[in-house]
């Protein structure tokens, strides 16, 4: 699992147990008030007013979960870019875990690296044989090969 993977999975988590504190929260209040002692303006309980900030957190939570389990996969530069989003727009709702969210983003995997310098390696292989079957072919002279596999070299 990836550096990035894994701040997605602390934030997730940490997102999960905030909106389960909040969801009992919210649940304990309502079941314990007999008689309306904290009211908003038109006289409704007071954790009706959090009720949809609730929903809110609890739908963002949800489809975080729903976004790790790609998160790896083929699209990956896009779903960093929908963690760093989901970061921000969680700065508003629950802080920590959007500090894990905007790390996952910032966060350059060194597993990630490596393949992409392997892939690197390889394709300078390929490019290096390709050279040389041009060379052998008559369709680039001697200088011109050297030239480009010091270039292939040195990148």
């Amino acid at each position: 699992m990836s550096t990035s993977k894994i701040m997605v999975l602390i934030g997730n988590i940490i997102g999960t147990i905030y909106s389960l504190f909040l969801v009992l929260t919210v649940l304990s209040s309502m079941l314990l008030e007999t008689e309306p002692t904290m009211q908003d303006v038109s006289g409704s309980p007071a954790w009706k007013m959090f009720l949809p900030l609730i929903v809110l957190i609890f739908l963002v939570n949800l489809v975080a979960w729903l976004a790790f389990i790609p998160f790896d996969g083929k699209n990956r530069r896009k779903w960093r870019i929908f963690f760093l989003v989901l970061g921000i727009i969680n700065v508003f709702l629950n802080f920590i875990s959007a500090v894990f969210y905007i790390l996952a983003f910032a966060l350059i995997d060194k597993t990630y690296q490596a393949v992409n310098h392997c892939l690197t390696e390889e394709a300078k292989v390929a490019r290096l044989s390709d050279l040389s079957e041009l060379l052998k072919d008559g369709v680039i002279n001697k200088a011109e090969f050297e030239s480009e596999s010091e270039r292939l070299i040195h990148e």
